[in-house]
């Protein structure tokens, strides 16, 4: 039985009754705490107490009242906090350097400045796995700006590169207890050692915990009597030795158990995801990591589309339309590089081509869109798989159309399907093929990249 996996969110009462009971031992299940483990007996455990000044990005989710919300997170751009997906639901907004839980008593934050701000949108990986906590992250957009400078991330795989005497640490203000439950007032961290991947899927082994229960998505670390808890959950690993965030609290069974490493989610796996996400966002501060990117297009109708839908050169799908809409792109390499008989300049509307989307003469070839789409609302994100599950019809027709829009091949648009030639980029890095994908289309096309790409295969057409 899988046991490991339940990041719970309890709220029986409120974190604000759990701090006022402090210096007792409480129950996790009776205090409202976003629970990093399902069983366990233990904030940070066989830690001690953080400096002032030491984690000025560290946030700390707050209720509308302003209490604890029972999990962590890490300032990574200037209106940006980075946490778990599982800790999302009951946040209404951080507090920036938290150092203590005591707002509004004489000394404040213990003398160090904090700000807490309203959050305006939280926006889950689109592939948060909530059974498996595979893809545990979440990015928070908060109302304004923090002062604070936020943490640099680990963006060029750097996790990668550790060894078993790579000292990490991770910071909350979880439970400090393997025996019952004690909540700290004042900010509190750990070192802990990196455990390869490998090491800990044999912890976590599949008869247990189920097949690939440790994904590449995840990293983990563990010293004997030293872990993270419940209340860390979304909180930080930091490589403070080269001041770099490298995981997000996630999950593990127990805490400080001697045969099972916490598990956080890796950063470096989901960079694309994370730059993508917050340098697109309209109306924010964009931090230096999004410097030379173009925006992400809109959905307000153009009298063009790309044609055919989805097109991308013979050198891959990384080289599509949007690509040739950076810079000269189109005119220093839009004649140059073919594939279903049609340049850059001839398929991408960026590039001069395209096609009417009001001239229907003639067979288009086409694909879905392989990412979610503005669905019902701005905040409402949906992809063609979503579509196709149930009331097809009627979600195609939802708000003007959109689902036609984006997926024309699930919405059978009387357009021709084809199945891309080259590699397909899939949520993980991984790059893969049709071909691949045909070998066990029951499982492989359950993945909305292969569905889109490869129609055919997948028995869409």
């Amino acid at each position: 039985m899988k046991v490991a996996v339940a990041a719970l969110s309890l709220l029986v009462s409120s974190i604000c009754d759990a701090k006022n009971e402090s210096t007792t031992s409480q129950s996790s299940s009776a205090n409202g705490i976003h629970e990093k483990r399902r069983m366990t007996t233990q904030a940070i455990i066989g830690g001690s107490e953080a400096t002032a000044g030491e984690y000025p990005w560290f946030a700390k989710a707050v209720y509308t009242n302003n209490d604890w919300a029972g999990c962590g997170g890490a300032l990574v751009s200037p209106q940006f906090v980075l946490t778990a997906a599982h800790c999302i639901d009951f946040i209404n907004g951080f507090e920036i350097g938290a150092f203590c839980h005591t707002n509004g008593s004489p000394n404040g934050n213990c003398g160090q400045a904090s700000e807490i701000i309203v959050a305006t949108k939280s926006i889950a990986h689109p592939d948060y796995d909530w059974k498996s906590l595979d893809n545990d992250f979440a990015l928070i957009k908060l109302e304004r700006a923090a002062q604070a400078t936020p943490i640099a991330m680990d963006s060029n795989e750097l996790s990668g590169s550790y060894t078993t005497a790579k000292k990490l640490w991770t910071v909350g203000f979880g439970n400090t207890q393997t025996i019952g439950s004690y909540y700290p007032e004042k900010l509190k961290h750990v070192s802990v050692s990196y455990v390869p991947n490998d090491t800990c899927s044999s912890a976590y082994s599949a008869e247990e915990y189920g097949e690939g229960s440790i994904t590449s998505n995840m990293m983990c670390a563990a010293d004997l009597d030293e872990d993270s808890c419940q209340g860390d959950s979304g909180g930080p690993l930091y490589d403070k030795g080269n001041n770099l965030l490298v995981g997000v609290v996630s999950w593990g069974e127990g805490c400080a158990e001697r045969d099972f490493p916490g598990v956080y989610s890796r950063i470096s796996s989901q960079w694309s995801w994370i730059v993508d996400t917050i340098c697109s966002e309209p109306g924010s501060a964009k931090p230096g990591f999004c410097d030379g990117l173009t925006s992400s297009p809109t959905s307000t109708p153009v009298p063009c589309t790309d044609s055919p839908l989805g097109w991308y050169d013979i050198d891959g799908s990384e080289f599509d339309c949007e690509y040739y809409a950076e810079g000269n792109n189109c005119e220093n390499y839009g004649d140059d590089y073919e594939k279903d008989g049609k340049t850059a300049n001839e398929a991408c509307c960026a590039c001069g081509g395209g096609k009417d989307p009001s001239d229907s003469s003639g067979e288009d070839l086409c694909q879905d869109n392989d990412e979610k789409f503005q669905y019902s609302s701005a905040t409402n994100k949906k992809n063609c798989k979503f579509i196709g599950e149930n009331n097809t019809e009627q979600r195609c027709d939802k708000n003007n159309g959109i689902g036609n829009g984006n997926c024309p091949v699930t919405c059978k648009t009387g357009c021709k399907c084809y199945d891309t030639e080259g590699a397909i980029l899939l949520w993980n890095g991984m790059t893969k093929t049709c071909n691949w994908a045909a070998n066990n289309t029951e499982k492989r096309c359950k993945s909305n990249a292969i569905r889109a790409n490869c129609p055919i295969v997948c028995g869409l057409c």
